[in-house]
């Protein structure tokens, strides 16, 4: 599995083993910052991520907002 930061679309994807894209968190082509579930969340120019080892966390350089998101899978 990888997880991408989509800069231009504001959102992350994650692309499974099998070349399947999914949307992670953020809204597609809606800039700006709100947190919240992943559903709802709102990121400005996601730049890079970060995973645990363990998987349980997911951090992400929100670059226009500047900070660093944290993303739980609750």
């Amino acid at each position: 599995m990888l997880y991408v930061a989509d800069w231009g679309n504001g959102c992350l994807r994650r692309i499974e083993t099998t070349g399947q894209v999914s949307l992670l968190a953020g809204n597609p082509r809606t800039l700006g910052y709100l947190d919240g579930p992943a559903a709802t969340s709102v990121f400005s120019r996601s730049a890079g991520i970060a995973v645990l080892p363990s998987g349980a966390l997911l951090y992400v350089a929100d670059s226009n907002n500047r900070r660093i998101r944290q993303l739980t899978w609750q």
